[in-house]
């Protein structure tokens, strides 16, 4: 330790035995520097007691936001579409940035995970690719228009003509949020037409962090790799039923997008179909074939599978009774969740299982 240091040292000794404020514990901290100037390499200790601060919840700040009238037009041609959708400027300033950026940054009531379909046999989605353009400032307005030109295509006359508001938030962790909300009608906003362009001006209750009229969606990541943005979540606050299942139009129609399996529930699926398939068998070969499967499993733990992998882990008589059991309980082929080793050795216990 250099001369500078101890004699800071010995200094905060004398001030603590002198009677200098007391600090707990809990709130002090020593900060060391280690600099390396050019090839020499020196150590410089820098001690002190300071106070930590009081860590705050971040708010993204909100840097791009656009919306459009969405009219009800299942049915309808892509090109008059176009020109139903009417796109209507949103002023990035006082209460309704305010506003916009309490909601981007606020608690998901109900989150429901979900992820992209894979479409052409590869990972790729033509909305995750909408999602990706407007994270990355890719072509923005465009792509929003895009995206209401869809939703407008998914809603027949039993939605509500709305209003479609996309918003992009950034936050110091360098991660990009991707936020759509979709409101029942525009009576809830006032509307100005502005030289020709329609202007959103008042905000009333709609973006209230506890309102209840809109249906949202968020995908929040680091942009840079295709598969960023794959997964996000989505919330239904207009829902009814007693699950919370968002709105069919919504996730399947417009997002494209499928309910996230969690990794608990997949695997308990997958362990009461294993022990389905055990009860029903009377062939030793094939009951030790269908028994050693959670012990694979329990090596995949934390690694993420889809039903048709571990289908083909069982001996090929069984598979089809395995995953029709699966289907009862509305797990496809496709559906991918991530082995949860907590489910198979405490749940499950299947180093008790006999047959």
């Amino acid at each position: 330790m250099t001369s500078t240091a101890s004699s800071q040292g010995r200094r905060l000794r004398r001030e603590t035995r002198a009677g200098s404020p007391k600090v707990p514990y809990d709130d002090l901290e020593l900060n060391y520097s280690l600099g390396i100037p050019g090839s020499a390499c020196l150590t410089r200790l820098k001690c002190g007691v300071v106070r930590k601060r009081s860590a705050k919840a971040e708010r993204p700040s909100v840097h791009f936001a656009a919306a459009y009238t969405i009219p009800t037009a299942k049915g309808v041609s892509l090109k008059e579409i176009r020109k139903l959708v009417e796109p209507v400027a949103i002023p990035l300033q006082g209460e309704i940035k305010a506003r916009l950026e309490a909601l981007a940054g606020g608690r998901v009531e109900s989150p429901i995970e979900v992820a992209f379909r894979s479409r052409g046999g590869r990972q790729s989605n033509p909305v995750h690719a909408l999602i990706q353009r407007l994270a990355t400032d890719d072509k923005r307005p465009e792509a929003v228009r895009d995206l209401a030109c869809r939703l407008a295509a998914a809603m027949d006359r039993r939605s509500q003509r709305g209003l479609l508001v996309a918003v992009v938030s950034s936050s110091l962790r360098r991660a990009v949020g991707v936020h759509l909300w979709k409101f029942p009608s525009d009576e809830g906003f006032n509307v100005w037409d502005e030289g020709g362009t329609r202007v959103l001006r008042v905000l009333k209750d709609a973006f209230a962090a506890g309102s209840a009229l809109f249906k949202g969606a968020r995908f929040v990541d680091v942009p840079g790799p295709a598969t960023a943005y794959w997964q996000g979540t989505v919330e239904d606050r207009q829902v009814k039923i007693a699950d919370n299942r968002p709105s069919a139009f919504w996730t399947d129609d417009f997002l494209d997008v499928r309910l996230r399996t969690t990794s608990r529930q997949g695997t308990q699926a997958v362990v009461g179909a294993l022990k389905d398939v055990l009860d029903e068998l009377t062939d030793r070969r094939l009951q030790l074939g269908v028994g050693r499967v959670p012990l694979v499993l329990h090596n995949w733990s934390g690694q993420e599978k889809t039903v048709t992998e571990i289908a083909e882990l069982l001996p090929p008589p069984t598979r089809e009774r395995f995953l029709a059991r699966l289907d009862e309980e509305g797990y496809g082929r496709s559906t991918r969740f991530e082995v949860d080793e907590d489910v198979l050795t405490t749940t499950a216990q299947f180093q008790t299982w006999r047959f």
